[in-house]
């Protein structure tokens, strides 16, 4: 039954994939035709009323259109604002220049207009909790948590520890690519590759594990260090829905049967959770 579902789930995000890219392609074409539409031959032409109208329409299909992706993140299981990188900014600068269009007929001079976008924009940066977000951890009470050094220095440093080239038994698949290595068969989709009640003979043939494959990994592999951060073992596909905390120390509890724990790196990489860093033991 799992192995149906996991069939069923699979083409159905490819057609959502499909679907995203047909709506990007959608987007850019409709932006190349209002901004084609926005360019004024004269003055004149520009500040004609059935010009306002048409600026007017653009601007409405401008922020439908990102109202449509907003509603379609929300909608979906996993609304990261990532999905929304490729639209909003060409969004935004489609709406920032129809309103500009309506800015030019009040006769303001540039420098006031120029000015006041600068303002707007350091406004928007300083108060961004993205820009936050690379200095601080979080807040302690009264006191912000303030990082030591940047996230992808201390990834890269964390993968770099490790001798380059070696097997690396982790769900976090970044860091091998960091520090290039490389990791068993069947954890290169990290937990996204966890597919819990699928048969051995599925989970082979399509290249990911099941609760049976993953043990039997985790009790022969060769590889000199594990590294796990809070995203291992937590989680279980296609629904990705949270392993079960007893499932999940008994995994730990066989990682731990073959290696040390060697050391614990607090606030590590995505949501800044601890990477355990595990040693395997002498034969």
């Amino acid at each position: 039954m799992a192995a149906a579902v996991a069939l069923a789930v699979v083409p159905a995000v490819a057609a959502a994939a499909a679907l995203v890219v047909a709506a990007a392609v959608g987007v850019v074409a409709a932006g190349l035709e209002i901004f084609s539409r926005m360019q004024p031959k004269t003055l004149e032409d520009h500040r004609a009323p059935s010009r306002v109208e048409d600026t007017n329409r653009d601007i409405a299909l401008w922020l439908a259109m990102g109202l449509s992706i907003l509603v379609l993140q929300w909608c979906s299981p996993f609304p990261y604002d990532d999905y929304q990188v490729p639209a909003m900014p060409l969004i935004a600068a489609a709406v920032a220049g129809a309103v500009c269009c309506h800015l030019e007929r009040l006769a303001l001079p540039v420098s006031v207009m120029a000015l006041f976008a600068a303002l707007m924009a350091a406004l928007n940066a300083v108060s961004s909790p993205i820009l936050q977000s690379w200095f601080f951890i979080r807040q302690d009470r009264f006191w912000p948590v303030m990082k030591e050094q940047p996230d992808v220095l201390k990834l890269t440093r964390a993968a770099r520890a490790i001798p380059a080239g070696s097997l690396l038994l982790t769900q976090d698949a970044y860091l091998a690519v960091a520090g290039g290595h490389h990791v068993p068969r069947g954890f290169e989709m990290g937990p996204f590759g966890y597919f819990a009640a699928l048969s051995d003979d599925e989970a082979e043939r399509q290249n990911v594990l099941n609760t049976a494959r993953l043990k039997h990994v985790i009790a022969t592999t060769e590889a000199p260090y594990a590294l796990f951060s809070g995203y291992a073992f937590a989680m279980r596909a296609p629904a990705m829905t949270r392993l079960p905390d007893d499932e999940r120390q008994a995994l730990f509890d066989l990682v731990a049967e073959r290696y040390d724990l060697v050391e614990t790196i607090p606030d590590f990489g995505q949501n800044h959770t601890p990477l355990s860093v595990w040693k395997r033991k002498s034969p």
